[in-house]
């Protein structure tokens, strides 16, 4: 009989045991594809809401500071961009929440972007044309994501309230940092509630949960929080067709050299004045000290170009203390007496006085005010903030050195850096700084001289004694002014040198300081999007290692179904070894038999498998929604896992027969077909016995066990 037909008829005679086979076979290859396909449908849904949510954006770049619109264009037209990147657009991000002020509903953690037709445009998104860009941009409106739509229960063309952070470069923990006074508030418009297909659910963000969005119009922002034409973030797509996570790395390479070469001073929070009456240039941060890595490479800007640098630090004193008289909120200058002439210590008659005070210099305004002459000391009160988040005051004592005329060369009104609310006010009471003021203290005196002389320091003290009382992490200085080496004394530089001079400085500054060093940021953020949506847990190995036992156990029933079946079909091995058939043809002919009843149970088992992965996905939408952050989760095939766990469910399904197979082909015909071979003292059953001539008959006292050996 061919080998075939024996095959096919021995699946037939013993469908039962086969089913079983079949059965054991299907449930562990369902789970086992049914864990893999929860991987790949739970990574797979996270790409796509990833990808979904950045739209085209590839890579960002954002600062610190509020940088000018136009350097977008500036990138765009670089010639190296259009060989990686095909679009560029800016935006305003920021972040508040939002309130319905007819409920008193609120949604905190809000994405705000301030954006225009560009932003639509850089992504390929049409918007219905009652909210297209000329409207939009109109008027007082937004968009918003369906989830505060949901929250706050808010309909197209109601009002609602969206409170955000006012855009500042001083830090909040220095001493005019804006504590009281830093969020404001919008009225808008909900001009249309957008889809995630209509990029509602925009997010630079790695997130899985709900994205709660409002698109604002970008002029609206600029104007109301005073930042016109300047924005923080640049949204930039790669070429179509190729992926930026494959080497993300280089292409943001790329896009820093192409900053590099664009970028502008200004667009650092940084400004560079030319200073004709001082015959020099300030490099000053906007309202904010100067960092030491900025300093440092400053300096050897101008060391290059043959300038010299002197250092400032400006700060505010509560009072300027002296015998029974005191000052008002002055402003203190610390720098470096030998480069101003100013004497470290007074001396008379060339003996120096007992005390050991720093020195300090006043100008004739203040020692005037104050009646006090060389070595009286004076003392400085003056607010600091600790770590703790306290502001407190703290004094220290210096020793008047000397007395500056009001028309000295350090008698300068541009030392001070430009604080809001002070800078600006046209008197005293007028000020609103951050800090507490005693208005009361101010007199008419103090008044006159706001009036004359402005923000003129009144004292000055060694720069290095200054950074010791005033410095911060923020940086040790308030302006660096730079001087050209003066080659014919006497010589003033015209007003077109002192403009080329701080050209050739801006260009040799920027191109020597790295832009991440000013505050710029790069990210590769559709590579970092698809990196979280990988998620800290693989769900695929996550419900194979809680499936294992499952598996395992469906293995091993479906082993001891087969190895049941063989033990009854003991006298067939043996009649088939009588016959002349040798152990490798029997083996194989059981072998094929295992195959073809696990092809049948991964037949079985990979729509089992299906319905698996789709009531784990339920769960996971559902029940378990807290392990994954989202209910957007697909259903996702991948050939690759169907693949891998039919093949895992055949060979571990084969090796399971194999290893039934391992030992009982060992035996003689004759202990085969008297069943001898499975002789067990505790458990028998009667077995067929063959005569002389070749006949069986049944022999009531020969046994066999009918458990596995």
């Amino acid at each position: 009989m061919p080998s075939i037909s024996l095959l096919s008829r021995s699946l037939i005679h013993y469908w039962r045991t086969n089913l079983a086979v079949v059965l054991g076979v299907a449930v562990a290859v369902a789970v086992l594809i049914g864990s893999l396909l929860v991987g790949d449908s739970v990574r797979g849904s996270l790409r796509e809401l990833a990808l979904q949510r950045l739209g085209k954006t590839g890579l960002t770049i954002s600062s610190k500071f509020f940088f000018r619109e136009m350097l977008a264009e500036e990138i765009a037209s670089h010639p190296l961009f259009s060989r990686s990147f095909s679009g560029i657009c800016p935006v305003f991000v920021s972040e508040g929440w939002v309130t319905h002020p007819d409920t008193g509903r609120r949604t905190s953690r809000v994405a705000i972007y301030g954006v225009d037709e560009r932003f639509w445009n850089f992504h390929d998104v049409s918007i219905d044309q009652q909210w297209n860009s000329s409207a939009f941009g109109s008027r007082r409106q937004a968009f918003i994501s369906p989830e505060i739509a949901r929250d706050l229960n808010i309909q197209v063309e109601s009002h609602m309230l969206l409170r955000m952070e006012q855009p500042s470069n001083i830090p909040r923990d220095s001493l005019h940092g804006r504590r009281d006074r830093t969020g404001r508030t919008l009225r808008l418009v909900v001009s249309g509630i957008l889809q995630p297909a209509q990029l509602g659910e925009f997010s630079l963000r790695s997130q899985q949960g709900s994205v709660r969005s409002v698109f604002v119009p970008l002029r609206t922002l600029q104007r109301d929080l005073n930042v016109e034409n300047r924005v923080n973030t640049l949204l930039v797509s790669n070429l179509s067709g190729t992926s930026q996570v494959k080497d993300a790395s280089t292409t943001l390479r790329k896009l820093s050299e192409i900053l590099q070469q664009v970028y502008r001073v200004e667009d650092t929070g940084l400004k560079i004045q030319i200073l004709e009456h001082q015959q020099c240039l300030s490099l000053e941060a906007e309202g904010t000290l100067l960092k030491e890595n900025l300093v440092v490479q400053a300096r050897k800007t101008a060391t290059h170009m043959k300038l010299q640098s002197n250092s400032f630090f400006t700060y505010l004193a509560n009072t300027i203390r002296a015998k029974n008289y005191e000052i008002p909120y002055s402003l203190v200058t610390a720098l470096d007496f030998e480069s101003f002439g100013l004497p470290k210590k007074r001396h008379i008659n060339g003996t120096a006085p007992p005390n050991n005070h720093t020195p300090i210099v006043l100008n004739e305004w203040a020692a005037h005010d104050l009646q006090v002459q060389p070595n009286d000391l004076v003392e400085l009160d003056y607010y600091v903030w600790m770590d703790q988040g306290q502001l407190v005051t703290q004094s220290a004592k210096f020793q008047l050195a000397d007395v500056v005329p009001m028309d000295d060369l350090i008698s300068d009104r541009n030392l001070t850096p430009d604080y809001p609310g002070v800078s600006e006010s046209k008197t005293l009471v007028d000020w609103d700084p951050p800090f507490p003021m005693a208005l009361g203290r101010i007199r008419s005196r103090d008044e006159q001289y706001w009036e004359k002389y402005r923000t003129t320091p009144k004292a000055f003290i060694p720069l290095e004694a200054g950074q010791k009382l005033w410095g911060s992490r923020y940086g040790q200085l308030t302006a660096l002014r730079l001087y050209p080496h003066r080659q014919i004394p006497g010589l003033v530089l015209s007003p077109e040198s002192l403009s080329e001079m701080s050209s050739r400085f801006k260009f040799k500054l920027r191109t020597s300081i790295d832009p991440k060093q000013l505050g710029f940021s790069l990210n590769a953020s559709e590579n970092q999007a698809l990196r979280s949506s990988q998620g800290a847990t693989d769900f695929g190995h996550y419900f194979v290692y809680f499936s294992f036992f499952l598996v395992t156990s469906a293995l091993l029933l479906t082993g001891l179904f087969f190895k049941l079946g063989l033990e009854h079909r003991i006298q067939e091995i043996g009649l088939l070894k009588s016959l002349g058939f040798p152990p490798s043809t029997i083996r194989n002919l059981f072998l094929r038999e295992g195959a073809v009843l696990a092809a049948l149970g991964t037949i079985f088992g990979l729509a089992g498998a299906l319905g698996y992965t789709a009531l784990i996905m339920l769960g996971l939408r559902t029940w378990w929604v807290e392990a994954v952050g989202t209910t957007l989760l697909t259903l996702h095939v991948s050939s690759t896992s169907l693949a891998a766990g039919a093949s895992a469910g055949v060979l571990v399904a084969l090796s399971c027969i194999a290893w039934t197979l391992r030992n009982l082909l060992r035996f003689t015909p004759r202990s085969l077909l008297t069943g001898s071979c499975f002789r067990d003292e505790h458990s028998y059953t009667s077995l067929p016995s063959v005569t002389s001539d070749g006949r069986l008959e049944p022999f009531p006292n020969s046994v066999i066990p009918i458990t596995s050996a």
